[in-house]
């Protein structure tokens, strides 16, 4: 079957003479017709990734695009958590990864063991690899979860941006042990040190990438990108908190312009 010309309509014959890549009807060449239309096609794939973006920003709450109408009922409550974040997550970010110093900020580091050791149950059916990594994923995993749900569910940005301070502690709470493999001196569950005990993680999965001789470095990049999760997570905050503040003070949860809290 002869497709018409997408110019004019035209249905090739069999007396038609000339080029089949050419219309006989309006003289249309095909051939660049179709490089047209595809240098379209992928104008438009440009123009929605661009909407994307926009939509991404827009859920952040960084452009106008889903902002409340007024400000949040609880706005001051939330202005001293974040303040009492910073604050605290500074204190946290000045502890010494080398020797494991943020241990001692039990509220934080114990919740996140809890999630450590749950993650080996939880990943054992995957192997022995993934049975010892999985402590440090679901560390990892719950902050981000959360991050998740508060962002894209609930709608809500700033309790967004603290799950993200979360996720940044939990980075700074794992390098520690990562330093630790290469010359282990930390205090495991078991009440020995990783040069005693062979359930020490990060021993047992350096070792099997060939990569022990790393970990000092592997810890501190580690720690660095904490910090830096952190400083975003802040801006974040304060950004949030800025724009709200510039509203008027709402009546209600209704009147914040946004569906869930």
């Amino acid at each position: 079957m002869v497709n018409p010309c997408p110019k004019c309509g035209y249905v090739r014959r069999a007396r038609d003479k000339g080029s089949s890549d050419e219309c006989p009807g309006c003289g249309l060449i095909f051939s660049r017709w179709e490089r047209r239309e595809r240098y379209k096609r992928e104008l438009r794939q440009i123009t929605d990734d661009r909407t994307f973006l926009q939509r991404a920003l827009d859920c952040l709450q960084l452009t106008d695009g889903e902002a409340p109408q007024a400000r949040h009922p609880f706005f001051w409550v939330r202005l001293v958590v974040y303040l009492a974040l910073l604050v605290w997550g500074w204190k946290i970010a000045g502890y010494s990864y080398r020797d494991g110093e943020i241990m001692s900020a039990r509220f934080v580091h114990l919740p996140l063991l809890v999630f450590h050791e749950a993650g080996h149950l939880i990943f054992m059916p995957l192997g022995n690899f993934m049975h010892i990594l999985g402590g440090t994923l679901m560390q990892l995993i719950m902050p981000l979860a959360c991050f998740s749900v508060f962002l894209f569910r609930q709608r809500d940005p700033l309790a967004a941006s603290f799950c993200l301070w979360w996720t940044a502690v939990s980075f700074m709470d794992i390098a520690p042990y990562m330093y630790d493999a290469l010359d282990p001196k930390l205090l495991l569950l078991s009440g020995m040190t990783g040069a005693e005990d062979a359930g020490h993680d990060w021993i047992n999965i350096l070792s099997s990438l060939g990569m022990l001789q790393k970990a000092h470095g592997i810890g501190g990049a580690t720690h660095a990108f904490g910090i830096l999760l952190m400083v975003l997570a802040q801006l974040w905050g304060a950004l949030l908190l800025l724009r709200q503040y510039r509203l008027p003070a709402s009546d209600g949860l209704s009147a914040t312009g946004m569906d869930d809290l």
